[in-house]
């Protein structure tokens, strides 16, 4: 019950820190400067990525499961301690408040009105429920299952997966603005799903790695495409919800789509799960791309 109740505080903090911090981007750059914070932003949490599978198997070796998690317990406080100077920026102050239920409904309402941005949410959740419980939950499950690894080892194929993913976001950063975003952002999840739909086919970890790799040089380029362009088409007042309701498809999906490919996978096992989810999800990504017009020039 005490790991429960601590995963539901955890989960409660990421979907309250996690939108103000991304809403906060485009009120610190210029627009002309946005997609390049976006992609030093992606590349930071890549980072992330990388280190902590190996500091966390480092740490995790040496003092066992207490040990992995007191140092996440250190990186935390350090987050905190370098938060407390921080000043708030210069903003416009909001005269009249409103109820979280209003400005909930208006960025709902902003989303569903806009055409793309609407098919551009739709991907989104479609990703939530298929490539990314995919790749986060049912891969590590297929590397004991299949491969006849332990769970430490998919550290490999998440680590080259940071590798790619800072790759493509230091293109993206370079670049700057690019036309056709939306284009760009839904080869990407085809791509991605591609690349799911064939890990499920692996039958060695050196594969998986591999596949791990190419699927992090399109994630990158899905990572920067799509909130680039949430950022660049959303007024700033309604940043924040909008980006919450990101934060909603993105991870809150991701626990249904395990729990359903989890049932899944029992009967037909991993490879299987993950080969058929992908290609449905690719089968919906590539129908979209190919009658969308809207949304593939979207920018």
């Amino acid at each position: 019950p005490l790991l429960m109740g601590l995963a539901v505080v955890s989960g409660a903090a990421v979907a309250i820190g996690q939108p103000v911090r991304q809403a906060l981007v485009p009120a610190l750059v210029s627009p002309a400067q946005l997609f390049s914070a976006i992609a030093l932003n992606a590349i930071a949490m890549t980072l992330s990525l990388i280190l902590g599978n190996v500091f966390a198997r480092l740490f995790g070796g040496l003092f066992g499961f207490g040990g992995a998690f007191g140092f996440l317990l250190a990186l935390f406080l350090i987050g905190l301690l370098a938060l407390v100077p921080l000043e708030v920026p210069p903003h416009v102050e909001i005269v009249a408040k409103r109820s979280i239920g209003v400005e909930t409904i208006e960025a709902m309402r902003h989303v569903f009105n806009e055409h793309a941005i609407r098919k551009l949410f739709a991907l989104l959740m479609l990703a939530g429920l298929t490539i990314n419980p995919l790749v986060m939950v049912t891969m590590q499950a297929h590397v004991k299952e299949a491969l006849g690894r332990n769970s430490g080892d998919s550290a490999l194929p998440f680590a080259l997966m940071g590798v790619g993913i800072a790759c493509t976001s230091f293109i993206v950063m370079r670049k700057g603005n690019m036309a056709n975003k939306g284009a760009a952002f839904m080869r990407a999840m085809m791509v991605g799903s591609a690349v799911v739909a064939l890990m499920g086919r692996t039958t060695a970890l050196w594969q998986l790695a591999l596949l791990g790799l190419t699927m992090g040089l399109a994630g990158g380029f899905y990572i920067n495409m799509n909130q680039g362009l949430i950022q660049a088409n959303t007024p700033q007042p309604l940043m924040g919800r909008v980006m919450a309701l990101f934060t909603l498809v993105q991870i809150g999906m991701l626990p249904l789509g395990a729990l359903m490919y989890g049932i899944i996978a029992n009967n037909i096992g991993t490879g299987d799960t993950m080969t058929y989810g992908a290609l449905i999800g690719l089968a919906l990504v590539a129908f979209t791309y190919f009658t969308d017009a809207k949304l593939r020039n979207l920018a």
